[in-house]
């Protein structure tokens, strides 16, 4: 990935990119059960306060999307900066409800 920013071989990130994850199959972390469904948009600025993003009982969350620490890959410092904001929705894929997830 550093090799081919350094080359200029990628495009330059796109604003407002839209990842769905509402599948039973889907897969986040090792922890939970689904993990829950929601929606993933992609940002080049972090502006939470336009989300709501990360506010008491939000369904939106943000998080850097190069959540590894800068310190342990010292690389990351030279990639560009993006935010994903995930906004969690009621119902998976098939339209069953998804229920309570944390």
């Amino acid at each position: 990935m550093k090799a081919a920013i350094d080359k200029k071989e990628l495009p330059a990130l796109e604003q407002r990119t839209v990842s769905y994850m509402m599948s039973k199959a889907s897969y986040l972390t090792d922890s939970g059960d689904h993990n829950g469904p929601h929606l993933m948009f992609f940002q080049t600025d972090k502006n939470d306060a336009t989300w709501g993003a990360n506010l008491t009982n939000s369904p939106v969350l943000s998080v850097d999307y190069w959540y590894l620490s800068a310190e342990l890959y010292p690389q990351l410092k030279t990639f560009p900066p993006m935010s994903v904001f995930l906004v969690v929705v009621d119902r998976w894929s098939d339209g069953t409800p998804a229920g309570k997830h944390q």
